[in-house]
């Protein structure tokens, strides 16, 4: 890896895409567009989202919301990928690893190691801040979806509560520098394009959400459960109201996850790594006798540094 190797690439595809769908029928004509809000939703709106963001960037920036496993794994592996330009498959092979997680999926320590070949060097105290990155970088996508069903004022007003409650949340659960801000970003800017596709008129592309999935699969094992269950319910949806090319439309958001996880489980074989992920004890050693303790603990931690409001105004 290489500022070059790496930037230039990626550079020349993002701006190939971007000429590609811009000359698109349906932007260069605004069907997509909304009329704008009222000036005052626009105003409150936008002064939420960015004290939210404002507020997420301090924290994360004062280390109040630094996740422990940035210490104990994501940053030594982003730090060790960094220092052998690729990712460090001897490190995860290695006897007395087993605490880095080396079998989980590999895109936030390749995101952690390409800061570090910026940087120069992992930003320890820096690198946490990148969770705010990845929250404000889903506000304009989340907004441009819902652009297409909704008026400007709902818009703008699921957006600045979007908003708001991930970057509380972010901080109270303590995520910087963890793989749960792109975990997010991913499954938000997912499930954003597949909710507002309209049964009516021509089918929109799914090649942004087929690529927010295998961003999912491949940012944490949590990622894949959300996977199956995001295109179990589009399926569901779409045979439900009798969508045209059913099978042919769920390919894409069902190939590019599987594609992604069937590459991380080819680098593991030819580095003799163990195959797939293992699991924190007994998978199914199951005690009954702490449901109610496990029960008062999601209520409480439902909290969500939100009093319980991301979870009360969307029911």
């Amino acid at each position: 890896w290489g500022l070059a190797s790496l930037g230039l690439p990626l550079l020349a595809i993002s701006i190939g895409l971007s000429i590609r769908w811009s000359r698109r029928p349906s932007l260069r004509s605004g069907e997509w567009r909304r009329p704008a809000s009222v000036p005052a939703v626009s105003a409150v709106a936008g002064a939420a989202m960015g004290i939210a963001l404002i507020f997420l960037f301090l924290e994360l920036a004062a280390a109040r919301a630094t996740s422990a496993d940035f210490a104990l794994f994501w940053g030594v592996k982003g730090a060790r990928f960094a220092a052998s330009r690729g990712i460090d498959a001897a490190l995860l092979g290695a006897e007395f690893s087993h605490h880095l997680v080396p079998d989980y999926p590999p895109l936030v320590p390749i995101w952690l190691a390409w800061t570090a070949l910026v940087a120069g060097g992992l930003p320890w105290q820096l690198a946490p801040i990148g969770a705010a990155i990845w929250v404000a970088a889903a506000v304009p996508l989340v907004a441009a979806y819902l652009r297409r069903r909704l008026s400007g004022e709902a818009t703008l007003a699921v957006a600045a509560f979007w908003t708001v409650a991930l970057a509380l949340s972010t901080v109270q659960s303590r995520s910087g520098g963890n793989a749960e801000a792109p975990l997010l970003f991913f499954e938000t800017v997912a499930l954003a394009a597949l909710l507002v596709e309209s049964p009516g008129g021509p089918p929109p592309s799914r090649f942004l959400p087929a690529l927010a999935l295998a961003g999912a699969t491949l940012s944490k094992v949590e990622g894949m459960i959300a996977v199956i269950l995001i295109v179990a319910g589009v399926a569901v949806r779409d045979l439900l109201e009798r969508r045209p090319d059913f099978l042919r439309r769920l390919l894409p958001i069902l190939a590019a996850p599987l594609g992604g996880f069937a590459l991380w489980l080819t680098f593991q074989a030819a580095h003799g790594l163990r195959l797939g992920y293992r699991t924190h004890g007994g998978l199914f050693s199951l005690h009954f006798e702490f449901l109610p303790s496990v029960f008062s603990g999601m209520a409480r931690n439902l909290d969500a540094g939100t009093g319980w409001l991301s979870w009360l105004l969307p029911l």
